[in-house]
């Protein structure tokens, strides 16, 4: 499992990253951060964003220098939702240690220093990471997302754009003509922060950052030549819609146009190449970004439009199938009887999860507060005879849940497992020596499996689309699983050209095993902080139930075997269990009137409903 955690979790993309890692198998969500100054410090995530009650209810922590540097070398993954600014300072606390960074900012796609300053008004001083960042378009770097520490997330309007053209780039067929891009922006791609220039009521379409916007350069270095990107936003909340326009090279046929794009997306889950020009409703709320191209060969020019969602394939599903890409994927992709205005579609891929890196474990000290050794003194009044032989044995600190014991040398010892009556190991010293993976042998191999099937059919008046996904998983911690069960379904009818009826019907079904908690008290915690260096894993995991009795080994003394402060791990896992059943029905149904241009009226009925039994 992939421990991670989010900087800057209160804003519309981390709430995002929030929402999907919080239930992805793949992924322990440790805790969410915000700037020191944040109005939002303190709050539940889920009480900035209530979609996340019941899915995340994680405190929002206010960052510090102090947390950074801890958090380098206890995550494995660090998303960063954050300013320009905040990431470019912070990354060389960050990176190059134990975590991968995500960073979804700007501060690190654009390699030229110079051109850097030109566009984003500060200049960058953070060289070494500058020059290392990996760009994190997913389809196309794949193989070096897998080899970077520093991955720089693609911006939404960058995403839309190099979608559409890249294909024809690597093929070669673009002539050194710019390619032309509009592109609309809805008011989300700005940001939560409230401002009169992204104020809903003051958003008309226009057009910004006019042969100025930071993303062009960005666009440019990938592409491979320049082009001239205009930007627009638009008075509706998420999605990006973009027209690109592109002469082709002489004699470029149409089969040539079609296997450039067939090639380049035949195995990218994320692309959907669509069959007419895919609008913004197309796509919102999910991870893909659908492509159409139009090409006239006698005037050797393409139309492409593409279409996102400026927060999921714009930006937290787009560091999310990168931070996939860099954990490893297998993705198995199929499709069927797409023709017409009619498709079915057949996806399955699989995630294999295993513990690679853990913290640098100190192998020094064994288990105790105290490096000078207790020795046994058998009591004639209250022990067996046969204890007498044990005088003068080195006894470990049992109770002690730290390691600052003995040197780990090799010195004879009664280890806890050897207290066990009738064990064949019952007296047996051993030798007080390290465990070096003693906590990654505690982890198994998890598996997620997910299989989904979509069916959609419409025509000039109407449209129907259902999907239906089941997820199995089962997680690297042992005996730990959760099977997740979707059904979405939707569908509108034109009653008349300017009456609409429409309807929404979501289901949710969750079955959890034995998840692991985070925070205090968890098994990870208990690793990290509350554990003993010198402990067998295999001896814990075959001795903890022996006998219809349980063991651990934080017992009181050699003569008491109650637990001192923890159960032994496997203990935790397959006898103090917990199961429960979430069940989430959401669904709407309303009428939608087009009263005239930019004024319409709705009707809606919404209904959701929230079941837990454990």
């Amino acid at each position: 499992m992939i421990k991670t955690c989010i900087i800057g979790a209160s804003g519309y993309t981390g709430a995002e990253l929030v929402d999907i890692l919080a239930k992805h198998p793949g992924f322990s969500l440790e805790t969410l951060y915000v700037s020191e100054h944040s109005a939002d410090a303190g709050q539940l995530v889920s009480q900035c964003h209530a979609n996340l009650i019941g899915v995340c209810d994680l405190p929002l922590i206010p960052i510090n220098d102090e947390i950074l540097a801890q958090i380098a070398l206890n995550c494995d993954a660090i998303f960063l939702a954050t300013p320009h600014e905040a990431s470019h300072d912070w990354m060389p606390v960050l990176a190059g240690k134990r975590a991968v960074i995500y960073d979804l900012s700007g501060a690190f796609r654009i390699a030229d220093k110079n051109v850097f300053a030109k566009y984003y008004g500060f200049e960058h001083q953070c060289d070494e990471w500058r020059e290392q960042a990996v760009y994190g378009l997913a389809e196309w770097y794949p193989q070096q997302i897998t080899e970077a520490s520093v991955i720089a997330v693609p911006g939404c309007y960058p995403t839309a754009s190099l979608t559409g053209l890249k294909p024809l780039a690597s093929a070669s067929l673009l002539t050194d003509t710019r390619p032309v891009i509009n592109a609309v922006s809805g008011v989300s791609g700005a940001g939560r922060k409230a401002s009169m220039v992204n104020s809903f009521c003051e958003v008309s379409l226009q057009a910004y950052g006019i042969l100025s916007h930071r993303h062009q350069p960005e666009i440019e270095a990938y592409l491979g030549q320049p082009i001239i990107f205009t930007p627009h936003l638009g008075n509706f909340k998420r999605g990006i819609l973009a027209t690109i326009t592109a002469q082709l090279a002489p004699g470029t046929t149409q089969a040539q146009v079609d296997a450039a794009f067939t090639q380049s997306y035949a195995d990218t889950p994320c692309v959907r190449l669509r069959e007419r020009a895919p609008k913004i409703d197309d796509v919102v709320n999910t991870p893909f970004c659908d492509v159409f191209y139009q090409y006239d060969a006698e005037s050797q020019y393409i139309v492409v439009t593409t279409a996102l969602d400026t927060v999921l394939k714009g930006a937290a599903a787009t560091a999310l199938y990168g931070s996939e890409a860099r954990s490893g994927v297998i993705v198995i992709t199929s499709k069927k009887a797409q023709a017409g205005e009619t498709y079915i579609t057949v996806d399955h891929n699989t995630v294999a999860s295993t513990i690679s890196r853990l913290h640098p474990y100190q192998n020094e000290y064994g288990g105790g507060y105290d490096q000078a050794w207790d020795t046994f003194s058998y009591n004639p009044a209250t022990d067996p005879a046969s204890w007498a032989a044990f005088q003068g044995q080195n006894i470990p600190y049992y109770a002690a849940d730290e390691s600052w014991g003995p040197k780990l040398d090799g010195t004879l010892a009664r280890h806890w497992d050897s207290w066990i009556p009738n064990h064949p190991n019952f007296g047996e010293l051993r030798p007080w020596s390290p465990n070096p993976n003693n906590v990654k042998n505690f982890f198994e191999t998890g598996v997620s499996s997910t299989t989904s099937v979509s069916f959609g059919k419409g025509g000039e008046d109407y449209s129907f689309r259902a999907t239906g996904r089941a997820t199995q998983a089962t997680l690297p911690v042992p005996n730990a699983a959760r099977d997740t069960y979707d059904v979405n379904i939707n569908g509108s009818v034109d009653l008349t050209d300017k009456f609409t009826m429409y309807a929404n019907l979501n289901a949710r079904i969750q079955n959890t095993d034995n998840y692991v908690s985070s925070g205090y008290g968890s098994l990870s915690s208990n690793f990290s902080q509350w554990w003993q260096r010198q402990l067998d894993m295999d001896r814990l995991k075959n001795n903890y139930h022996y006998e219809g009795a349980f063991y651990t080994w934080n017992r009181r003394s050699a003569r008491n075997a109650r637990p001192q402060y923890w159960d032994a791990p496997h203990y935790e896992q397959y006898q103090n269990t917990n199961n429960n059943e979430n069940s989430t029905y959401s669904g709407n149904f309303g009428f939608n009137y087009d009263i005239m241009d930019g004024l319409s009226a709705n009707v809606e009925v919404n209904r959701r409903a929230y079941n837990r039994t454990s």
